[in-house]
């Protein structure tokens, strides 16, 4: 069951403007574009993020990647970056919790 996407607002941000066809501005690889993500935004919005992750990956944990899919149809290739939609989502977890803790 996909999480209505207006009610995620950062997580639609990230998709839109970093994980996009231009993601290469950001970065090469996904922590790269991350640290960049992380950089241009303050503690609020990285704990909005980080709320709106786990909300959406606990509402799909079934069918993560398909979910993932319909909701923000992303411009990148989740697989060939992390390997996994769910390891994706690991990794954006554990950068916001690093970088919510050093702030």
């Amino acid at each position: 069951m996909a999480t209505d996407k207006d009610s995620l607002s950062q997580l639609s941000h990230l998709f839109g403007a970093y994980l996009n066809q231009d993601y290469d501005l950001a970065g090469d690889t996904m922590d790269e574009i991350l640290d960049c993500y992380v950089d241009e935004h303050d503690l609020d919005e990285l704990t909005a993020l980080l709320d709106e992750v786990r909300r959406f990956t606990r509402t799909n944990t079934v069918q993560l990647d398909v979910a993932t899919e319909s909701t923000f149809a992303p411009q990148v290739d989740l697989v060939a970056f992390c390997g996994a939609v769910p390891r994706f989502f690991e990794t954006l977890s554990k950068r916001l919790e690093q970088a919510i803790l050093e702030a």
